[in-house]
């Protein structure tokens, strides 16, 4: 969990830069989802090598847009 705690720094603080006002709840719960979502595409390229992943960069992009929409250019 060593990971997580600095990543839930991260996310609250993108979060009240974004102007959320659900405080430490919905950094949690966006924290979680990332840190989910991150640790299952590890998992699955070590465990699917063969399978066509879309690229890293492309990925991270696409979850941050889903998991904090607002604000991002």
């Amino acid at each position: 969990m060593d990971a997580f705690r600095p990543l839930l720094a991260t996310v609250a603080a993108a979060l009240r830069e974004l102007g959320n006002e659900h405080g430490q709840k919905a950094s949690f719960e966006v924290t979680s989802e990332l840190w989910l979502s991150l640790h299952g595409r590890a998992h699955l390229g070590g465990a699917l090598p063969w399978f066509d992943f879309p690229q890293e960069s492309r990925y991270l992009d696409r979850l941050i847009d889903q998991v904090l929409p607002v604000g991002r250019t």
